[in-house]
């Protein structure tokens, strides 16, 4: 018994919306994971902290700062907890 090929046409018009566009994202999270991936091997690395306060200092400098960025006690514990896994 062979396998039936059917035209990419056929799929395009009986696949779900739905299936498709969770078919998308997750095609957008691989390639976000990929970069990601590639930018640990390469070294291109910073420490959250380091991120968050420059960020900071560049909103800050241009005058966009409207809020203070705050660590709360739900994101310590979540920081912990990925020191812990690392």
């Amino acid at each position: 018994m062979g396998v039936a090929i059917r035209p990419s046409a056929d799929l395009r018009n009986h696949y779900n919306e739905k299936d498709y566009y969770h078919m998308k994202f997750q095609l957008e999270l691989l390639k976000t994971l990929a970069e990601a991936d590639d930018d640990v091997k390469n070294g291109r690395v910073a420490l959250i902290q380091d991120s968050f306060g420059d960020l900071h200092a560049s909103l800050h400098e241009r005058k966009m700062m409207k809020y203070k960025i705050l660590r709360t006690d739900k994101a310590e514990k979540q920081l912990a907890y990925l020191r812990v896994l690392c």
